[in-house]
């Protein structure tokens, strides 16, 4: 399977991505799918059992400082918010919130229970009993385009769902839900439980989505067998989360960034053919803004063809460098004026609305060493009012 890591940096962002954003950013599979959260961490995946041993979902426990506590959750795909709940809203169904502590012990490890995080304000990380739903915060997305489409995808034992979200609202894939954090989990620590049905209600092994394999346990398995199956699916998801990371390291988004109208230009190198692509954010502007024009043109070294490829602010991938991507439906539309393969690129785009977009300037795949010498040169032209 082919990978792309892609950043989701803010206009105005620094030039590489920092630690923060290598650990807790947008990943996304070639298949336009994104983690939902990073696979570093896992725990108990598919239990092959009946009544209350079944476990038809995958554990996805937390990575970073705290236990990943107040990390972000991210939409798999593009869809619609079909249901959703917290602890504060309905302590009887989703558990009555861990309110008046400061920390909490989960896998015997001394945790914060709340924290101040920006966008949320003050959140409560656990909660003091299971609640009848048994799921703690929890967001249901119905899938709507790319290889889960029909499909139902649960998030469970969340923090704290993403200030304005509702049901009915559609979210795009790498897109903000909420925060990862124990909710309805009295013992273990901190994880996200992530469950996907078919349009039939049919339960599916989230760990061959995500491309680690199977993570089935047949019922009643010893613990030898257990753990021998975990160790498998989490060795493979190690190698997929290096695989991410080492390219995303080699996606480096550019310190300037795009006016707001007339020409934008700028010069640029691949650093020896140590990057394989700059990234150059294109600001959102309050209304819909016309169309605008991207040349991006080969300046030095040989052998090399100068390629264009746009995402939205998710990571998203919109634009392949000549054709649309089917998540471009309802974002933007292309006109490729010239690939690159024969000289200079060009793309003409047209929001559909007004956000930011990424511009990924590189090369069509070329052995690595014509990227040595390789410069570039990109204008881009956006008409003022």
């Amino acid at each position: 399977m082919t990978l792309a890591a892609l950043v989701a940096t803010a206009p105005g962002g620094g030039s590489t991505p920092d630690a923060q954003d290598d650990l807790h950013g947008v990943f996304q599979l070639d298949d336009g799918m994104v983690l939902p959260y990073p696979l570093d961490n896992l725990f108990r995946g598919w239990v092959e059992c009946t009544g209350r041993g079944h476990h038809k979902a995958l554990d996805i426990g937390g990575v970073g400082p705290d236990g990943g506590l107040g990390s972000i959750v991210r939409a798999m795909g593009p869809g619609k918010v079909v249901d959703l709940g917290l602890p504060a809203d309905d302590p009887t169904r989703f558990g009555t919130p861990l309110t008046g502590v400061d920390q909490v012990v989960r896998g015997r490890e001394t945790l914060p229970a709340w924290k101040d995080v920006p966008g949320y304000g003050k959140v409560w990380f656990f909660t003091r009993d299971y609640g009848a739903h048994r799921s703690g915060g929890f967001i249901a997305i119905r899938i709507s385009d790319g290889p889960l489409e029909g499909h139902e995808v649960r998030y469970l034992h969340i923090a704290a769902v993403r200030r304005g979200l509702k049901i009915g609202d559609t979210v795009e894939a790498g897109e903000e839900l909420g925060l990862l954090g124990g909710t309805a989990v009295l013992d273990a620590p901190p994880h996200l439980h992530l469950d996907i049905e078919t349009r039939d209600g049919t339960p599916l092994d989230v760990g061959r989505i995500l491309g680690i394999g199977p993570t089935r346990v047949p019922c009643g398995a010893d613990e030898g067998v257990t753990a021998s199956i975990r160790q498998r699916y989490s060795k493979a998801a190690r190698v997929l989360m290096g695989a991410l990371r080492a390219e995303r390291r080699r996606i480096r988004t550019a310190s300037s960034e795009v006016t707001s109208c007339g020409t934008f230009e700028l010069d640029g190198d691949f650093e020896g053919g140590e990057l394989r692509a700059h990234r150059l954010i294109v600001p959102a502007e309050a209304k819909v803004p016309p169309p605008f024009t991207v040349t991006l043109t080969r300046t030095g070294g040989k052998g090399w063809d100068p390629r264009i490829m746009i995402d939205d602010a998710h990571g998203n991938g919109l634009f392949t460098g000549t054709l649309p991507t089917p998540a471009a439906k309802r974002r933007a539309a292309f006109a490729s004026l010239a690939s690159g393969r024969r000289g200079e690129a060009k793309v003409t785009v047209t929001p559909k609305k007004g956000e930011s977009l990424a511009l990924r300037l590189m090369a069509w795949p070329v052995n690595k060493r014509y990227l040595k010498e390789a410069r570039w040169h990109v204008v881009v032209e956006r008409p003022c009012p």
